[in-house]
């Protein structure tokens, strides 16, 4: 992480004199004061000056400090101008067009095209872009592949760019290479556990695919289910085929259909946990007494409905943000070849109106809600 962490601290003292925060001939804070304010050790905050040094933007005089330079004096140039390639499966999914509009916003601001290449193929269409778009004259990739799809140490030795993983982690898709991805399976067994540990017993899962064990959500409350050595119901794991709301509704449906259905739900995304609380209501049951729901992807429809719902938010632009960095960073080589970055960020859960506790009764089988 020391090795993230000075980059870090470089790009940012960096943007500071740039926007003249610190004027030339400004003296800065110590290697002491340096270190304490970034809460790194004094070897990382080193390795962040000497670029700076390197680049001209400061000077350090033994026994008076460090002091930022005249601007006749720095070296500020441009990043490298070129093309980066971005390769996923599917742009229907809500996630892929924000997240891709991200990486795209920027890739221009650190001086670079982004190219994508997307659509439903299978893994030997998806290595062919990735062996292709280099040859094409592309500078760096990055790649976000469907659950299973992650490409083998031996296919990338083939690729002779820089390439960067991201999107979703899950615990059977441990990417090879760099990767910056959200833990969505940690962020949903949170949400699982959560329930777990509110009385919730008969917990279920709507999610999108064919395959729903391939999915982060789907497995996380399969763990939380057997670590608390509670029953698991496969009618309870749903797959609405799609993300529209309209879908969560039939999947929703489906679920109620059975003579016992689960005092729980967690779904894949917003948009189906608000067709799953349409359904709801239509069955005269109240969300959250009734029936506990949790999305995903903290969409605009997830405070329009009522009630609120309880999601998990994505850290999408601080992905995007280190997504970009990082591969312009091994591009110009700031990285060294010998220096695999792995970095897992952790998915908010924001608790609203559609998830309550279950409380047992005295001397009543039938359990009450109350509000978390």
């Amino acid at each position: 992480m020391a090795d993230i962490l000075y980059l870090k601290i470089y790009r940012e003292l960096k943007e500071n004199i740039l926007n003249g925060r610190f004027a030339p001939g400004e003296k800065l804070m110590g290697l002491r004061e340096l270190a304490v304010h970034f809460h790194a050790s004094h070897k990382t905050i080193s390795r962040a000056l000497d670029y700076l040094v390197q680049e001209g933007f400061i000077r350090v005089t033994q026994g008076q400090g460090i002091f930022i330079q005249e601007k006749s004096r720095w070296k500020n140039e441009p990043p490298p101008s070129g093309e980066l390639g971005l390769i996923l499966n599917d742009m229907s999914i809500p996630f892929n067009v924000r997240f891709s509009s991200i990486l795209e916003r920027r890739a221009a601001d650190s001086g670079y095209r982004l190219i994508i290449r997307s659509s439903d193929y299978d893994r030997h269409r998806q290595e062919k872009d990735i062996l292709d778009l280099p040859a094409s004259g592309v500078q760096g990739l990055i790649v976000v592949p469907s659950p299973g799809d992650s490409s083998s140490e031996a296919f990338l030795k083939e690729v002779r760019i820089p390439v960067i993983y991201t999107g979703e982690f899950l615990p059977s898709l441990d990417f090879p290479g760099h990767y910056a991805v959200v833990d969505s399976y940690a962020g949903f067994y949170h949400a699982a556990d959560m329930l777990a540990s509110s009385g919730h017993e008969a917990i279920g899962y709507i999610g999108i695919g064919p395959d729903l064990e391939a999915e982060p959500g789907c497995q996380a409350c399969r763990d939380v289910l057997a670590s608390r050595k509670h029953p698991f119901d496969e009618s309870f794991f749903v797959s609405a085929g799609g993300y529209d709301a309209e879908e969560g509704f039939k999947a929703m449906n489906e679920l109620l259909l059975n003579e016992q259905y689960p005092t729980a739900v967690l779904c894949f995304s917003d948009t189906l946990a608000a067709g799953a609380l349409k359904a709801c209501r239509q069955a005269d049951l109240r969300v959250p007494d009734d029936i506990s729901l949790i999305g995903a992807g903290d969409q605009d429809i997830a405070q329009l409905v009522d009630p609120p719902l309880t999601t998990l938010r994505s850290p999408a632009e601080l992905m995007g943000q280190l997504t970009i960095g990082l591969l312009d960073d091994l591009i110009r080589r700031r990285i060294s070849d010998e220096i695999t970055i792995r970095i897992r960020l952790d998915m908010e859960l924001l608790q609203r109106g559609s998830v309550s506790a279950v409380e047992e009764t005295e001397g009543n089988e039938n359990s009450k809600s109350r509000w978390l």
